[in-house]
């Protein structure tokens, strides 16, 4: 991890260096440590001309006079492509996320609410309609699962996209129903 910090610097520079344009071709930008050699990873839409503009900016910053004393260059590659299509979405375990735009870290970001079936019966089916919808007459009305698009991953457990956490929290807390809550980002 003693390359991350020359990493990010690397990444600061871009982003401050770097046109709008280009800068929004740029899905997420990853750090993978490695044995031999530590990899700057763009994840980028296809376009050659930004992938050749990042590889050439990352051999003339890691190559200045700054970093020419500690051999930097030979320690770290730069490589741009679809993250989809790269060797590197396996080992997104070891990475090292070092920009996303906020948009798109918002996207990923999911909250895991679990919780104990309330004992009442009349609380456990009023939880139940307003989590998960209910028919009446023949018309469903929609739960918060529904309106949210959350996913109920078992009983008492269900996993909500984290901008939608707090309309969930809220009916957990005035309902009286103690839960247990993580935070995960979904790859």
């Amino acid at each position: 991890m003693e390359f991350l910090k020359y990493a990010s610097d690397f990444v600061s520079f871009i982003i401050s260096n770097i046109n709008k344009k280009d800068l929004d071709k740029i899905k997420q930008i990853i750090f993978f440590p490695g044995t031999e050699k530590n990899i700057v990873f763009f994840d980028i839409q296809d376009s050659a001309n930004l992938r050749s503009l990042l590889k050439s900016t990352g051999y003339e910053f890691f190559t200045s006079a700054k970093y020419r004393l500690l051999n930097i260059a030979d320690q770290i590659s730069i490589e741009a492509s679809n993250l989809e299509q790269s060797k590197h979405k396996e080992n997104l375990s070891e990475a090292t996320i070092l920009y996303a735009p906020l948009h798109a870290l918002k996207q990923k970001q999911k909250t895991i609410f679990s919780w104990e079936s309330p004992k009442q019966p009349s609380s456990r089916v009023l939880l139940n309609k307003r989590l998960f919808g209910y028919n009446h007459h023949g018309k469903f009305y929609p739960g918060l699962v529904q309106k949210y698009s959350a996913e109920k991953l078992g009983t008492g457990v269900i996993i909500v996209n984290s901008i939608h956490a707090k309309i969930f929290s809220d009916l957990f807390e005035k309902m009286k129903i103690s839960t247990k809550r993580k935070e995960v980002i979904e790859h």
